[in-house]
């Protein structure tokens, strides 16, 4: 079976919203109804593993350690920090993301960037996907 392939779209793209990930593939829906949904009291590694079945069910590999420089990204404290803020939309409207690097543990004015577009990449569409029920495209 084929595995599918991420698309990446361009940033200034009309195809493309602001709010829309840039990675655009076709889910595995079988692989989909496995992954675990998010909940508060799953441990880091708990919520790694979802996190890696959510993707894998993309086509896209994650393998850990996510780093900023030599600093680790604590994936479930940056997704819990950032749904707590109202989510990645509401984060990016406020211009919260340095914010979000302090609390973090990481440099703003090294990681911000960094930090947006990986949540908006890997994070984003789970969180749609998981609290708000968005369908994966």
């Amino acid at each position: 079976m084929a595995v599918p392939r991420p698309t990446m779209l361009h940033p200034n793209s009309s195809s493309t919203s602001s709010t829309a990930p840039l990675l655009r593939y076709k889910p595995n829906l079988m692989a989909l109804s496995q992954v675990p949904p998010y909940t508060a009291s799953m441990s880091e590694e708990a919520f790694f593993n979802s996190l890696v079945l959510f993707t894998g069910a993309f086509g896209l590999p994650l393998r850990r350690p996510l780093t900023v420089g030599e600093r680790v990204i604590p994936l479930k404290r940056l997704y819990e920090l950032v749904t707590g803020m109202g989510g990645w939309r509401r984060v990016s409207e406020l211009g919260r993301w340095p914010m979000v690097a302090m609390n973090v543990g990481l440099d703003p004015a090294t990681a911000m960037a960094t930090l947006a577009s990986l949540y908006h990449t890997i994070l984003h569409p789970y969180e749609q996907f998981f609290q708000h029920r968005v369908p994966p495209e």
